[in-house]
């Protein structure tokens, strides 16, 4: 069995979400206090959710999705991204068998999710994907690896995500001088508070990803952005893959914040965590294959 992984990332504010539509969102703690991470798993005919205590190292079953609108989930050519925003509302990323890549929204409350983004016409793989804030709006970002061939919407303010009615946004991405093999980034993850950081030019990275291949770890920064138009530099940083193989990719990448960043290897049961002052490698984890980090949404594909 050959999963295919592609992850984003979610950041807990409050564990008590204040917001009318609190009953269509999965939960970020346990009463206990416990953190939370998510992962959906494509099968032949439906999105299974599976929920990770962090502290208890216990998954369950939460959800599965049959349908996303009126179409059966079998019915997609792929779904490989999907992202989760800051009070755990899910989102799926879905490319028709037209090439048109899709938002739908995951009501915890349904079995079907919602169409809430227009549809975007692609070419090739949508494996990363990610939410995100600036200048109080609220996107979503896709790509094939790190911002290659970015598309995404701007979302509502609200946390009432009706549709399809969210906008395309735009991204312009400049990439010169980086080194970092950008197709195998397989994740983008959003830092809340980059502030610790290497800049640019004065400039916080709002976006964290790794290279295993080149061992670099890739930044992306918020140069200008005007309504649903983003302008987007890449920069990137060495840093020790340590034993991991180089022929392999990190699935995925999640931020706590921005203190603490996570990338999970597709290949062996093991991540690193790096701090914020050197970018270097702080401890190893050994966690199983259903582990999405400690605020994170882990998106698999059975092919």
């Amino acid at each position: 069995m050959v999963f295919s992984l592609a992850f984003t990332t979610i950041e807990v504010v409050n564990s008590q979400p204040a917001f009318a539509n609190s009953s269509l969102a999965f939960a970020c703690k346990s009463s206990s206090g416990d953190l939370y991470g998510y992962q959906t798993q494509q099968s032949s005919s439906a999105i299974n959710i599976y929920r990770y205590n962090v502290e208890t190292s216990k998954t369950d079953a939460v959800k599965s999705y049959t349908k996303l609108g009126s179409t059966a989930v079998g019915n997609f050519k792929d779904i490989k991204g999907s992202a989760m925003d800051d009070q755990g509302h899910m989102f799926a990323l879905a490319k028709t068998n037209g090439n048109q890549l899709q938002l739908y929204y995951l009501p915890s409350n349904s079995n079907r999710g919602r169409q809430v983004g227009g549809s975007i016409s692609v070419k090739g793989i949508y494996d990363a994907a990610t939410y995100f804030e600036h200048n109080n709006q609220k996107f979503i970002v896709s790509a094939k690896g790190f911002f290659n061939g970015a598309k995404g919407w701007r979302l509502t303010r609200s946390y009432d995500y009706q549709g399809p009615s969210a906008p395309i946004a735009y991204f312009n991405v400049d990439t010169n001088g980086t080194r970092a093999r950008l197709a195998t980034v397989d994740d983008i993850a959003w830092l809340r508070d980059g502030s610790a950081w290497p800049k640019h030019e004065g400039i916080d990275p709002s976006f964290v990803g790794y290279d295993v291949s080149t061992q670099r770890v890739v930044l992306g920064y918020i140069t200008q952005a005007f309504g649903s138009f983003i302008n987007i530099k890449v920069k990137d940083h060495y840093l020790s893959r340590g034993s991991w193989s180089s022929r392999s990719n990190v699935g995925a990448t999640f931020a706590f914040g921005g203190e603490e960043v996570y990338a999970v290897h597709t290949l062996q049961k093991g991540n690193f965590v790096t701090d914020l002052s050197g970018l270097k490698i702080d401890r190893d984890m050994i966690v199983t294959d259903k582990l999405c980090g400690d605020l994170g949404i882990k998106h698999s594909v059975l092919v």
